[in-house]
């Protein structure tokens, strides 16, 4: 049964604790943006411009040599770059009638489409982001039109450690985003020919949170995750899949400006938890004439990829 409200729209949203909704539903639900190879690329937040930079160093990158006594040593250059990401407007909008309304009722409310539908979306936005800066990645391996196998899978995180890039090559396990087609494979390739399986262990469920249900499980140390957002290669004969190091992938958000309070509201402006979550700008537009009410959620994104610390994983499209 539909229900009467009054007041503002932001009055109402607080009411149904859209903003609540929102950000249980990005942080535990669809939380990629929380992952910590994610969480460490994070720039920060836009202010007075569309791009955030941030110079990264290779500290650790080199060893301490035999000192010969009384003779002085020249100094040793600290690797530098630069990693950036540019902000844009990413949105989704939902149409309901007013006879929807009238039989749905809360299902499909304003509070619940931005408390559920609209965040699962900002995260499902920003894994199809991560495929797409994934695939400047330099080294890769693989066949192409080949089925993915477990030798190819180990000879990509083989690749991976011996990266020394800015000094980061190395450290810590990748993660693996693969097309659900290369899981696919790899699982056969496992359980067939491999002698083995995908693991899971106590960290299967705090992976699992994080993505929102595409997490497949562990080989050794590494987290494969599977999803169709993954593009093609090779003028789609292949998938390119990838190994992600912590940095390889950078990312920026920002906060919307409200231009009308009274049919505007900003959801996930400060997570109680200092998590790190885009803000959304939750609007609805009312078209009396047609009996159409819109429901707009939007976030300010920007992904790019950073530093070389990553491998391209190719195989068969099919």
């Amino acid at each position: 049964m539909a229900t009467n409200s009054t007041g503002s729209f932001s009055s109402v949203l607080s009411a149904q604790e859209a903003d609540l909704r929102y950000l249980l539903t990005i942080a535990d639900r669809a939380g990629m943006f929380q992952h910590p190879v994610f969480a460490s690329g994070y720039l920060g937040r836009a202010d007075m411009s569309k791009t955030v930079q941030r110079p990264v160093y290779g500290l650790g990158a080199d060893e301490m040599g035999a000192e010969t006594e009384g003779t002085g040593a020249s100094g040793t250059a600290i690797a530098d770059s630069t990693v950036s990401a540019t902000v844009a407007g990413q949105i989704l909008v939902r149409e309901n009638t007013q006879l929807l309304r009238n039989v749905t009722g809360e299902s499909l409310s304003p509070s619940e489409l931005f408390g559920m539908d609209m965040a699962v979306a900002a995260s499902t936005r920003f894994l199809s982001m991560v495929a797409t800066a994934m695939q400047s990645a330099a080294g890769s391996v693989g066949v192409s039109g080949a089925d993915l196998t477990a030798a190819t899978h180990f000879g990509g995180v083989a690749a991976y450690r011996a990266l020394a890039s800015l000094g980061i090559g190395g450290t810590g396990a990748p993660v693996a985003l693969y097309h659900i087609h290369q899981v696919n494979d790899l699982e056969t390739n496992l359980f067939t020919s491999a002698g083995g399986q995908l693991q899971y262990g106590d960290e299967a469920r705090r992976m699992a949170a994080f993505s929102g249900g595409i997490f497949r499980g562990f080989i050794n140390d590494v987290p494969i995750y599977g999803t169709s957002r993954v593009p093609t290669a090779n003028a789609g004969a292949d998938r390119s899949g990838a190994l992600l190091g912590a940095g390889s992938i950078v990312w920026a958000d920002q906060l919307p400006a409200l231009d009308d309070p009274s049919c505007q509201a900003v959801l996930g402006g400060d997570a109680p938890d200092g998590s790190i979550l885009p803000p959304m700008l939750a609007e609805i537009d009312r078209d009396g004439k047609s009996g159409i009410t819109a429901v707009v959620g939007r976030i300010f994104l920007g992904v790019n990829y950073g530093q070389e610390a990553a491998i391209k994983v190719i195989s068969g499209a099919t």
